[in-house]
Order: structure tokens, then sequence, then C-alpha cells
């Protein structure tokens, strides 16, 4: 089958003493870890980049309610809106 063929190449590979061939198969390893790595550090500044907007947005709201409470300065969002 085309399965056994395959696992027979890459077994060739390994025990392969051609250094290019090593090296080759070593780079390719390289590549998808390093594509690995990417992906998560994608992921991690999209999760930071989302919770900073978070942040931005909570303390804006705390915000408008002090001046809501303290002030009656503002009666809409549309007005903070402005403010901006």
């Amino acid at each position: 089958s085309n399965m056994s063929v395959e696992v027979g190449d890459k077994q060739n590979l390994l025990e392969t003493s051609d250094l290019k061939e090593r090296a080759l198969l070593t780079l390719k390893q390289m590549n998808i870890e390093f594509q690995k790595l990417e992906l998560k550090n994608d992921f991690q500044s999209k999760v930071q980049s989302d919770m900073s907007q978070q942040q931005r947005e909570y303390f804006l709201h705390q915000q408008m309610k002090t001046i809501q409470e303290e002030l009656g300065g503002v009666s809409s969002e549309g007005e903070v809106e402005e403010m901006r």
C-alpha cells in the first residue's frame, strides 16, 4: 500500500548517513516548531489586545458613572462619545 511506502521512506530518512538528507529533515521539523510558536504568539497578543480594549472600556464606563453620580453632567453615552 501507499502508506507503507511513506513509512519506509521516513525510516530510510532517519537511518540515512547522508548529512544533507538529515539536515533537510531537521530544518523541516524546525520550521514546523517555528510556525507553532508564531501561532501561539499571535494568539497571545490577540488576547492581550482584547483585554486592554476591555480595560479601556471599563475605565471609560467607570468615568462616565462618576460624572453622572457626582456632577450630573453627562446624560447619555452619546455625550461621552463626543468627549473621546
